[in-house]
């Protein structure tokens, strides 16, 4: 999912979830993670969502785990 937001004047930013979820999955190299960052630091909206992808991940594994015994608890 791609989308601009116009930002003053003629800065335009481009917002993509699909890098933030690469991030999170330490799947950028680091000309993406540097151009991510930059994005970040401009982008309100982005910082809320990617924070609340790490949150919710971070949730799930703590919930249903990542071993054995979590993939059993997921299918009861």
């Amino acid at each position: 999912m791609n989308h601009k937001k116009e930002l003053s004047g003629d800065i335009m930013m481009r917002c993509n979830f699909e890098k933030m979820v690469r991030y999170l999955d330490k799947q950028l190299n680091i000309d993406e993670k540097l151009e991510l960052f930059d994005h970040l630091d401009q982008c309100e909206v982005c910082r809320e969502a990617i924070y609340l992808l790490a949150r919710d991940r971070d949730a799930a594994l703590f919930v249903f785990g990542t071993g054995k015994a979590g993939v059993d608890r997921m299918a009861s």
